[in-house]
């Protein structure tokens, strides 16, 4: 008793931040709006000779731009948004 090695030592300290991980982890839950707020409008307008079935968005924020696809079928077009939807 009273001998520690080093990897007696590592696993302690393991232990100790897998803990300090877990607990930092669950408080940082985000906080869902029970009523959610429109900031941005992505109309995609109508598109003739198909089924509406919008399946995807996406934002890529280097270019500012949204994307959005129709699921459904191979020939449904895409569409492209700027950062202010329309």
């Amino acid at each position: 008793m009273g001998h520690y090695t080093r990897k007696l030592w590592l696993r302690c300290w393991l232990v100790v931040l897998g803990a300090i991980a877990i607990a930092t982890a669950a408080a940082a839950v985000p906080t869902v709006l029970q009523i959610g707020i429109p900031t941005i409008d992505l109309d995609r307008g109508s598109v003739p000779g198909t089924v509406q079935s919008p399946t995807a968005i996406a934002y890529h924020p280097d270019l500012n731009q949204y994307y959005g696809a129709n699921g459904g079928n191979t020939s449904y077009d895409g569409f492209t948004w700027g950062a202010s939807g329309g």
